[in-house]
């Protein structure tokens, strides 16, 4: 018997003995090193604030539109109390044929026709002024700017700023409210050489967004007069000047006087419609931020008539 054979057999399984299979070993993942653990525990907290970023992006989202919502509803509930007609409707209601012109001598003994009917531009407007007192009691006019979404009850300014961040029904909401600043006293606001009246630029369109739109100054030509209604009466203004600026000025003080004033209105003004205002005129300065809120969008208007 050959020697391989003998090896075979004395390998060979005895009754009842099993055969032994040995395990393959895991291999085993080498422990992670001190820059790995460091690197592993920026990933989990760049992971977690990018979350919590996300989530709070997100609440800060849903309480800006419910902010726009509540403010919209509000506002557009206040505007039932204002019927706005139309030109065509001033035309036929202000413009009876048969009253005749008046007339005057000038300096010169020369006879001028003053004009006693409307311009042409003449919209009636009506304006539940008690039911807007009666909501609040710093209700100062309406204010109406064709073109736009410019149609609002406007407010007496307070020192604190309280209308930056409180709606015309005292509802707490970034909206604010269109107020006038708060230096004119309240009896010279249709008296004063300037109103400075003030509002939001909101991103839904609403408050003063709409002022953005004198940019195009095909749209102020289309577009050019303001509406001031107060107790029963109507004040129309024409837009003379439009222009953007700092936040710092003299411009955004009713204290600075007339003649500085036209000073600075003339040197920024980019409207090119050449419109003669003095400074025994009466105006109004309605302004507003720009989108990064970085530089403010002033527009003047001077008042033509009075209704």
């Amino acid at each position: 018997m050959s020697n391989i054979e003998e090896k075979k057999r004395a390998v060979k399984k005895r009754p009842g003995q099993e055969t032994v299979h040995k395990k393959k070993k895991k291999k085993e993942l080498p422990p992670l090193t001190a820059g790995k653990k460091f690197k592993e525990c920026i990933r989990s907290i760049i992971f977690c604030a990018s979350l919590g970023t996300f989530a709070f992006a997100a609440t800060g989202l849903l309480v800006i539109f419910a902010g726009y919502y509540t403010s919209q509803r509000e506002y557009s509930d206040i505007n039932d109390k204002v019927v706005i007609g139309t030109e065509e409707t001033g035309k036929e209601e202000t413009q009876p044929q048969t009253e005749p012109a008046e007339t005057e001598t000038d300096e010169n003994g020369e006879i001028k026709i003053i004009e006693t009917q409307p311009a042409g531009h003449y919209i009636p407007i009506q304006v539940d002024d008690e039911y807007y007192r009666a909501v609040n009691s710093d209700y100062a006019m309406y204010i109406y700017v064709p073109g736009t979404e410019v149609q609002y009850p406007v407010v007496a300014g307070r020192p604190d700023g309280h209308y930056l961040r409180y709606t015309f029904k005292g509802t707490e909401n970034m909206a604010g409210a269109i107020f006038i600043d708060h230096r004119i006293p309240r009896e010279d606001y249709l008296n004063t050489f300037n109103i400075i009246i003030c509002g939001h630029n909101r991103k839904d369109g609403t408050m003063f967004s709409g002022l953005v739109s004198y940019m195009d100054e095909s749209f102020r030509d289309n577009n050019p007069y303001i509406y001031l209604i107060k107790d029963g009466k109507e004040y129309v203004y024409e837009v003379f000047a439009f222009y953007e600026l700092e936040p710092v000025s003299k411009i955004y003080n009713p204290a600075t006087d007339p003649d500085t004033y036209m000073s600075i209105i003339n040197e920024h003004n980019t409207y090119k419609k050449k419109t003669d205002v003095t400074t025994s005129d009466r105006i109004i300065s309605l302004y507003t931020c720009n989108d990064d809120s970085s530089m403010r969008y002033l527009i003047h208007a001077v008042l033509r008539e009075e209704y």
